[in-house]
């Protein structure tokens, strides 16, 4: 009579493993959270210090108007952490990560000093998410009137407007064509020339648009944003003051 391996022993195994590495998983997951908590939480203990700018103008600085490499959070950037995400200082970057389809998520500084030329500069890494969602440089007069210069992971660039709380035309849609040479971790380099009334928005080194405010559009505040389901690193904000 032919023997018959044990199946309930086998199966008893398999289930053991399947078990083991579903813990082993959960486990490296709680960890990350733990961890990610922890620099939160040091973060929110930091938020105490006084609103000052990083590096303000002065001799050693030139035109440097506002320059904030995200070491620390001596500009008392947004620190939250929600059930739909958080924004941290970690590791001298600024991470947004956003967990909400259709909505984005923002920080941003007031402009220290009123200029008629100017110019900024965000560097900013797609670290996880949708391909297809924005992130980039947000421009406010006030938090009904703003400017949102976007730019997608694979590689779109658009303009949107918010004027009085209603949506206008953009006035660049998903134009294609600016994603960051190489992998998908590179760097993204957002810049905005303004120039009194004129302004004209770069990605990555490649021309977007050139655009004009009406005379009553003043913008007053800068910072960035991230929209959808994504996480987005920023390792370096800078106005500088034009000729």
């Amino acid at each position: 009579m032919q023997n018959r391996a044990p199946v309930i022993p086998a199966l008893l195994a398999g289930l053991c493993v399947g078990l083991l590495l579903g813990y082993l998983f959960f486990q490296s997951r709680v960890n990350e959270l733990q961890h990610r908590l922890s620099a939160m939480e040091q973060q929110l203990s930091s938020d105490r210090l006084p609103r000052q700018v990083a590096e303000g103008p002065g001799e050693e600085n030139g035109n440097l108007l506002f320059k904030d490499t995200f070491d620390d959070n001596v500009n008392n950037w947004d620190t939250q952490l929600k059930n739909y995400g958080m924004k941290i200082l970690y590791d001298g970057k600024y991470i947004i990560d956003y967990r909400r389809e259709g909505y984005f998520w923002w920080s941003g500084m007031p402009l220290k000093k009123q200029v008629m030329n100017y110019d900024v500069v965000l560097k900013a890494r797609h670290k996880s998410g949708t391909q297809q969602g924005y992130y980039g440089l947000l421009m406010t007069t006030d938090t009904i009137n703003y400017y949102r210069f976007c730019l997608t992971n694979n590689g779109y660039a658009s303009i949107n407007v918010k004027q009085n709380d209603k949506w206008q035309p953009d006035m660049v849609r998903y134009l294609a064509g600016y994603k960051a040479a190489g992998t998908n971790t590179d760097e993204d380099l957002l810049e905005l020339k303004v120039r009194g009334i004129r302004f004209t928005f770069y990605a990555n080194g490649k021309k977007v648009h050139t655009g004009t405010l009406s005379t009553n559009e003043n913008w007053k505040n800068v910072g960035m944003f991230v929209e959808d389901v994504q996480t987005v690193e920023f390792d370096e904000l800078t106005v500088s003051e034009a000729d």
